[in-house]
């Protein structure tokens, strides 16, 4: 069966999928995903263990998770996927950088994910993408000026 790949049977389907993104030949991000896929009585579908890998040199996220997200109730979501779900940051190595969970942002209805370094500091993932978008792009603008 190719890399990238689905199987679609009556009430169980499996869907493998690899995608990259490179730059003069250099390989800038590759993601992983491998997921079972059933089809609930709604006919919608519902996606069950799930297993994801997002390289960045020199980092790769990974997270496997069997929530189920069909019929959980959503005031324990950031408890119960945490709890259901392993997210860790690793160097190409293998070694563990991070783990990661996920949290509410005090005074929003909205959550994100969290790294907790092995050093015991922790923080705001969404920050520290936002950080590397910019330092890439006036990397790269700079060259314009």
């Amino acid at each position: 069966m190719p890399k990238d790949s689905y199987l679609l049977e009556k009430k169980r389907s499996k869907l493998s999928l690899t995608a990259s993104i490179t730059e003069s030949e250099k390989q800038l991000l590759e993601v992983e995903l491998s997921t079972a896929v059933s089809i609930a009585e709604h006919q919608s579908l519902v996606f069950g263990k799930k297993d994801l890998k997002i390289k960045i040199f020199p980092i790769i996220f990974h997270l496997t998770s069997d929530y189920p997200f069909e019929g959980m109730p959503e005031v324990s979501f950031v408890e119960d996927f945490t709890r259901m779900a392993k997210m860790k940051i690793t160097n190409f190595h293998g070694q563990e950088v991070a783990n990661v969970t996920l949290a509410t942002i005090p005074g929003r209805n909205r959550i994100n994910l969290y790294a907790h370094f092995v050093d015991g500091s922790k923080e705001d993932l969404e920050q520290i993408m936002s950080f590397v978008v910019t330092v890439t792009l006036e990397s790269k603008l700079s060259g314009f000026s």
